[in-house]
C-alpha cells in the first residue's frame, strides 16, 4: 500500500510538472529582450512615440516596460528628490505611463530588488544609495539617468508594431552607448 501510494505521489508529481512546463510554453515569448533598444521608424506619426529610443527595461507578465532616452522634459530633479546638491539634473520623457519617477544606473551598488537591464546597467535599484548620492554632491555623470514616467506593452501589441506595422528597428547597443543617448540621437540610429 505504501509503495502504491509513493508511486501514485510520484505520478501526479510529474503530471504537474508536466502541467506547468506545458504553461510556460504555451505562454507568449517576448519578441524583444530586456537591454534592446527600440529605434522609431519614420513612419510612426504619433508625437508621443515619434523619433523615440527606447530602452526595453523589463519583460514581466505579458507586459514590456521600457524608458524613452532622447526626450526631455522641463522637470528637475530637485521636484522628486529632497536636498539636491545638483540643481543641473534633468529628468527625461520615459513615457506616457505614470508620473513617477524611474532611473537606470550603472554604478556599482548593494540593493535589495537588483533589476538587471545589462551587464553593468540596472533599472531602479537602491533609491537610498541613489539619493544619498544626489544628496551628498556626489557626481553622477554617465552613472545615472533619470525619467518621469514608462513605456508599457502588452507583448501582443509589441509583435504587432515590430512584425505587421514594422514601426520599431530593434538594436543591440553597449552601455555606453544607451548611456549617451540623448535629443539628438534618433539620426544616427535610425540609419
Amino acid at each position: 500500500n505504501e509503495k502504491k501510494q509513493s508511486n501514485l505521489e510520484n505520478e501526479n508529481t510529474q503530471e504537474n510538472q508536466v502541467n506547468t512546463e506545458n504553461q510556460i510554453n504555451n505562454e507568449k515569448q517576448s519578441v524583444v529582450k530586456t537591454g534592446q533598444v527600440l529605434v522609431a521608424k519614420s513612419t510612426i506619426e504619433d508625437p508621443t512615440f515619434s523619433k523615440s529610443i527606447i530602452l526595453v527595461t523589463l519583460i514581466k507578465k505579458g507586459k514590456i516596460y521600457g524608458v524613452m532616452l532622447n526626450k526631455t522634459t522641463d522637470d528637475k530633479i530637485e521636484n522628486y528628490v529632497e536636498d539636491v546638491k545638483s540643481k543641473n539634473i534633468v529628468v527625461g520623457f520615459g513615457g506616457p505611463v505614470g508620473e513617477d519617477l524611474a532611473f537606470i544606473q550603472t554604478y556599482d551598488s548593494t540593493y535589495e530588488n537588483p533589476m538587471k537591464i545589462l551587464d553593468g546597467l540596472h533599472f531602479m535599484g537602491d533609491v537610498k544609495s541613489m539619493k544619498d548620492k544626489l544628496q551628498n554632491n556626489i557626481s553622477i555623470n554617465n552613472e545615472m539617468r533619470f525619467f518621469k514616467g514608462m513605456v508599457v506593452w502588452n507583448i501582443d501589441q509589441l509583435d504587432k508594431e515590430l512584425n505587421e506595422w514594422q514601426d520599431w528597428k530593434v538594436i543591440d547597443l553597449s552601455v555606453n552607448e544607451i548611456m549617451s543617448i540623448n535629443q539628438n540621437s534618433w539620426d544616427k540610429y535610425n540609419k
